[in-house]
């Protein structure tokens, strides 16, 4: 039966969000120390593939549903401190999953 009150949104590349932590994890799956640069060079190609044409990480925040301001760093360590392990007192940082 038909309600007026009931539509169906369909999702779109501009409204969806994708899981940050499991592209995190997904990325940094072979266990192995990555330069945050490379990460940030993965995330650019991940997004290239999902057809996005504006490829940077605050851009891939906010495809995530998180705010940019706070920066990949910080919201990795953030949603992600147990799982990971981040070390340099300044650039170039590293990054790795922890077993």
């Amino acid at each position: 039966m038909y309600s007026p009150n009931y539509h169906i949104k369909v999702k779109t590349k501009q409204d969806e969000h994708f899981n940050f932590v499991e592209i995190i994890r997904t990325l940094l799956s072979n266990g192995e120390v990555t330069s945050m640069n490379m990460l940030g060079h993965d995330i650019r190609v991940w997004q290239e593939k999902q057809g996005f044409e504006d490829v940077n990480s605050k851009t891939f925040l906010v495809r995530c549903g998180l705010k940019p301001s706070a920066g990949l760093m910080n919201t990795i360590r953030e949603l992600m401190g147990d799982e990971i392990e981040i070390t340099g007192d300044e650039p170039p940082f590293t990054i790795r999953m922890l077993k």
